[in-house]
């Protein structure tokens, strides 16, 4: 059984988070409205960085719509200091309790996320203003698109497969990451792709301080909006709608087809009103227009995005994308001609509600816990099982002819 931070694997992350923690937090809360944070950081000492970091660069802040981007450094506790990202929330929280216990809860299970794929929170720290600002290392490669822009010859299938195995990391261990795009995908200096920012992103859209309407103008969802599934947008006080998987994999098509053109989805179309639009309609991103001039393998991750946008009760979990891609990385693998005639069959079967491995977390980990490594080991025997059958009979009527 795989054990992290001494917890089966099979034990979802939010379990951790039950009452008795909420009960021990609210009890250490002096001031009724900052006490959840503070008593955080006073249970967890290891997250607090109060007087840890030191040389912010306020002037080369990066604005985002609810945050300040900057960077400084960090001293561990070795005394070596590292460079940091500290992401300053403008939201003022000192009205607002509810989503004080959003961000605290938030905040915790985002320390105790342990995956290769999801980047670590070092901790955070209070404000002068009472305002969090949230630390986590600096990625010198930046987003996924200024890692491209930068290294035009990288192999975006892998770096799908991986942005396809952190989200579905969340997913079991019931996280929903609710703002999946390119710019929360950072690239680590050895070129693996680590998701970002999520739980905060979404409880900003939550929160009494951000509404929905003026964010088109304020810019806190600009750049999101067309990222968002049909389901979302369509919603209303009658019908409403929540962040979920499903809505996670919409976003995770419309990553990839950012990933593959460099350019945000919808890109035809200039006015976000009017992409609302679209998107409630049913419209899905057209073809690009050169895919036939596209790498074999780039054509396919194309195929796969359409599987994402199929209406919720056709679409499938991302235990399956996670697994057609990695099938897909073995046909690559053998031979182009091995992958022009590959069909993602999981992903064309219609998925049953009751049957379908969103409830069965094991089946991931059943294909995830075999290496590549191993199963491309098992490819490469394979052809040259079949060569040997070929070949030896072949030798054999040629030395009996000689």
């Amino acid at each position: 059984m795989t054990v992290i931070n001494g917890r089966p694997a099979s034990e979802p992350i939010l379990s951790l988070w039950d009452n008795e923690e909420l009960r021990r937090l609210e009890e250490r809360s002096e001031n009724p409205y900052l006490g959840m944070l503070h008593a955080l950081l006073d249970m967890h000492s290891e997250l607090d960085l109060t007087g840890k970091i030191h040389g912010i660069d306020n002037a080369r802040s990066i604005p985002g719509g609810y945050s300040d981007i900057v960077y400084g450094y960090c001293t561990g506790p070795d005394g070596v200091d590292y460079k940091v990202a500290v992401k300053k929330l403008r939201l003022h929280v000192m009205d607002d309790r509810d989503f004080q216990k959003r961000l605290t809860k938030e905040l915790y299970i985002w320390s105790k996320l342990n995956n290769r794929r999801i980047l670590p929170l070092e901790g955070f720290f209070l404000e002068d203003n009472n305002c969090p600002s949230l630390v986590s290392r600096w990625m010198e490669n930046g987003t996924a698109l200024n890692y491209l822009e930068a290294h035009p010859d990288v192999d975006l299938l892998r770096l799908v497969t991986g942005i396809a195995e952190g989200i579905t990391y969340l997913h079991l261990n019931g996280i929903v990451h609710s703002d999946i795009k390119p710019d929360n995908v950072l690239v680590s200096e050895f070129g693996e792709p680590l998701l970002c920012d999520f739980g905060v992103s979404r409880m900003v859209v939550a929160s009494r301080s951000f509404n929905f309407s003026s964010s088109l103008s304020g810019g806190g969802l600009r750049g999101t909006l067309r990222f968002m599934s049909k389901e979302l947008l369509q919603a209303s006080d009658i019908s409403p709608a929540t962040y979920s998987r499903d809505s996670d994999v919409w976003a995770f098509g419309m990553t990839v087809l950012s990933i593959l053109t460099k350019k945000v989805p919808y890109h035809y179309i200039n006015n976000d009103v009017q992409v609302i639009t679209a998107i409630s309609k049913g419209l899905v991103p057209s073809a690009p227009s050169d895919l036939d001039s596209w790498p074999l393998n780039n054509q396919l991750l194309w195929r796969l995005c359409t599987f994402c946008w199929k209406p919720v009760a056709d679409r499938h979990s991302m235990q399956t994308f996670v697994l057609e891609l990695q099938l897909l990385e073995d046909a690559l693998f053998v031979s182009d001609f091995t992958a022009s005639t590959y069909h993602f069959r999981f992903l064309e079967r219609n998925p049953s509600r009751s049957g379908s491995s969103r409830n069965q977390p094991d089946s991931f980990g059943r294909y995830h816990g075999s290496s590549t490594v191993v199963r491309r080991q098992c490819v490469v025997l394979i052809v040259v099982l079949v060569f040997l059958a070929i070949a030896i009979p072949i030798v054999v009527l040629l030395v009996n002819k000689a």
